[in-house]
């Protein structure tokens, strides 16, 4: 059994049934399910991870995140925090400032 093979399937599509993985590979449904066992024994699969589209399961709520903007401080002033309002102010985004 391609080991290699197996595990970039699992790897892009950890949903895949053994059945699957065996009509995938060629395989013994059982070989693939002891072989999977084995593998999870060994840690070399450590969890099954989903991904989450957040900005579709979360529209409506608050979203913590990074602006980066280019300011820099100013003799005798520091920095120009009313810039950096402006550009805050253009954005899609409700922003709240905290200094």
């Amino acid at each position: 059994m391609n080991q290699h093979e197996l595990l970039h399937l699992l790897e892009n599509d950890a949903r895949l049934t053994p059945m699957d993985l065996a009509d995938i590979l060629n395989e013994d449904v059982d070989d693939i399910k002891q072989e999977i066992k084995q593998l999870e024994q060994d840690q070399i699969i450590c969890g099954y991870h989903t991904v989450i589209n957040y900005n579709k399961a979360m529209r409506d709520e608050k979203v913590l995140g990074l602006y980066r903007s280019q300011l820099y401080p100013t003799r005798n002033r520091g920095y120009d925090k009313q810039r950096l309002v402006s550009q805050l102010s253009r954005s899609r985004y409700n922003v709240f400032i905290k200094w």
